[in-house]
């Protein structure tokens, strides 16, 4: 009977997920411009993965950790939801304790498809034409045309192709796919002609590399190894906010980032570094009168900014905690790795703070549970 019981709940857990996927993937292009019917497939696909919680309770927690747990969810949902009035991390909230207890290793493989098929829906339709594939141009040595290949923004689907790249390693870390490895590779390269996106590119080729020289390699996990891998994350968070800082003497790697360092500046002369949460605004519109552009490019920036300097802290210590947990216990240096490379897209690029992209805030959830996957 439990058996049964479980089994319902994961098929109401990844119908939830699919259709909230389709809200997210609806959400960053420019189609429909329903609030209502946009966000009601969000609030429908979140209900289902309420319900499937609903009808498999049956989790077992260690005590202790899953008090801290309590405490860490309650402090986030008022700092993050209710006083930053940032609604989209109850998504984050719900679908973390929605899933906790199932194997997560399953559950992001099966989102690889969703996302999968998704992102290349997308990207066909708008290069025949039926989606809108708006074009910008960059003016730095070189005259450049960007394509948001149906996104708002040409960035988009390159950085959801890394992600994509993520969950396919993350889900096949015990063996190197030759085949997808290729396939990935050409979708990279095509990518960055048409949209020219340099960090997401670069991290998908390092991504692949990672990925082969550590199942190739009998990689041993010593205390350096860990230590050094638990300090990037933190080193990461304190150069995005030092080098935004002081991004007038950094006028090349200013350059090479877009302008991001000096967005950073701006950001944190208009915010300031608060403990508690605070309301983010930006205005990414161009060519539009009276409107100057705005936007904090960097997740790990933004988080601090947005959400305080203690939500981060916590959320620092999270992460972390996983890092070790991947490292000492369960030994698997490509998944930490991972874990790794999100940290460095945050550093340029806001896909942290989205789960629909970072669907790996999941997997803080085994940090609570008895059993292994």
């Amino acid at each position: 009977m439990q058996k049964n019981k479980e089994q319902s709940a994961l098929i109401f857990l990844i119908l939830g997920l699919f259709i909230w996927e389709i809200y997210a993937i609806i959400n960053i292009m420019p189609v429909m411009s329903n609030y209502y019917l946009k966000n009601g497939l969000r609030v429908l696909g979140l209900i289902i993965i309420v319900f499937s919680r609903i009808i498999n309770l049956n989790i077992s927690m260690n005590k202790s950790r899953f008090f801290i747990f309590i405490i860490i969810v309650s402090f986030l949902g008022i700092n993050n939801i209710l006083i930053a009035k940032d609604s989209t991390f109850l998504d984050i909230i719900i679908i973390v304790i929605c899933t906790i207890g199932y194997n997560y290793t399953d559950i992001i493989n099966k989102y690889f498809y969703f996302r999968f098929i998704s992102l290349a829906t997308v990207v066909i339709l708008s290069l025949v034409g039926v989606l809108s594939n708006q074009t910008t141009t960059r003016f730095d040595n070189t005259f450049r045309v960007r394509h948001s290949l149906g996104f708002y923004w040409p960035s988009f689907a390159p950085f959801g192709f890394l992600f994509l790249v993520l969950y396919y390693i993350w889900s096949h870390y015990k063996k190197f796919d030759i085949k997808w490895a290729i396939f990935f590779l050409i979708c990279n390269q095509l990518l960055y002609k048409v949209t020219d996106t340099k960090m997401a590119y670069f991290l998908v080729l390092f991504s692949i590399f990672m990925w082969f020289v550590l199942v190739k390699s009998n990689f041993n996990i010593n205390n350096v190894i860990i230590i050094v891998m638990l300090l990037i994350p933190i080193l990461l968070l304190i150069l995005s906010v030092y080098l935004s800082m002081h991004y007038a003497e950094y006028d090349n790697l200013n350059s090479f980032f877009s302008g991001r360092l000096g967005l950073g500046f701006e950001g944190i002369q208009r915010f300031g570094l608060k403990w508690l949460g605070q309301p983010y605004e930006d205005s990414t519109q161009l060519n539009i009168i009276g409107i100057e552009y705005f936007t904090v490019d960097s997740g790990l920036l933004r988080y601090l900014l947005h959400f305080g300097t203690i939500s981060t802290i916590l959320m620092l210590l999270c992460f972390e905690y996983l890092l070790f947990y991947l490292l000492t216990r369960e030994k698997n240096i490509i998944q930490a790795v991972i874990i790794l490379i999100v940290f460095l897209s945050a550093f340029s690029d806001p896909w942290f703070l989205n789960i629909s992209f970072n669907i790996f805030w999941i997997v803080l959830g085994k940090l609570v549970v008895n059993r292994e996957e």
